[in-house]
């Protein structure tokens, strides 16, 4: 019999290397595991109730009548939404990012009432002396909120806002008469802010289609945001939700040293199923 030759040093490490391949992958495949289970808890612990900020479960106290848990929809949710609510033409696109649902449940929509001026009153004014969402120069006043509050009432139209679980008003919107005369009567003008310090998490959407809702209950045909050319933000919000761009009116304002470029975006509503004049 011929005698086998032993495999040279380099031949024996490459067999070793295939042997060890196996293992190899199912270390790196553990690891990814794992990796994807912490990413799982992670998220989980956003969304059942591990941190401080979640809301009660199922069988703790339902909050008041006046105010509803804001909860992430689901495409099943979207398309009951859009029957019921808004026109079938709609476009209300739904966050992804399971980060930001699950902020924007945490938080209660709530009608505003006066108790709220205070806290509506400092978004504004930082708004005022800090940006130009609103073209306007001095602060406003607590006078100036009861004004703006008899308004709302008085007409009938809506301020929604977004509250904590600790009863802090985040954000609101509401909407007013587009122009004065009468002919409008089925157009509305609305706004939405959001405290700076709670941007970025959603709360601005979920907002808009409450005010959409709401606008297509009260038989609007159409409503509509005036929104300054570098809010870019804002700009990406109501395109977003299926509003689209109307006009442009070039420096239609002077602030903080510049002209500022006014662009007005609509959103189409299938209300008042018969319109009269008068």
């Amino acid at each position: 019999t011929t005698a086998k030759t032993p495999p040279s040093k380099s031949e024996r490490a490459r067999r070793g290397a295939i042997n060890r391949l196996p293992d190899a992958i199912l270390r790196a495949k553990s690891k990814k595991i794992s990796a994807m289970i912490q990413n799982h808890a992670f998220f989980s612990s956003l969304l059942i109730g591990t941190g401080s900020r979640i809301p009660p479960g199922p069988n703790s106290r339902l909050p008041p009548p006046t105010t509803r848990f804001c909860r992430p929809q689901t495409s099943s949710h979207k398309k009951a939404a859009s029957a019921s609510t808004l026109s079938s033409s709609a476009n209300p696109h739904l966050d992804k990012n399971p980060f930001s649902d699950s902020l924007v449940r945490l938080m209660k929509i709530i009608n505003c009432e006066w108790r709220y001026a205070p806290e509506i009153l400092a978004i504004f004014n930082h708004e005022i002396m800090n940006s130009s969402a609103l073209y306007d120069y001095k602060p406003r006043t607590m006078a100036t909120m009861a004004e703006w509050f008899d308004v709302k009432q008085k007409k009938n139209y809506p301020v929604i806002g977004l509250i904590d679980d600790d009863g802090t008003l985040v954000g609101f919107a509401s909407y007013g008469s587009f122009r004065a005369w009468p002919a409008y009567k089925y157009s509305v003008e609305h706004s939405v802010y959001i405290h700076r310090d709670r941007r970025g998490q959603g709360l601005g959407k979920t907002l808009v289609r409450e005010i959409l809702a709401s606008a297509q209950k009260q038989n609007y045909r159409t409503v509509i945001g005036g929104i300054d050319s570098q809010n870019t933000a804002s700009i990406r919000l109501h395109l977003s939700l299926g509003f689209s761009h109307c006009a442009s009116i070039k420096q239609a304002g002077f602030k903080f040293g510049r002209w500022l470029d006014l662009e007005f975006y609509q959103y189409m509503l299938p209300t008042p199923d018969h319109p009269v004049d008068g």
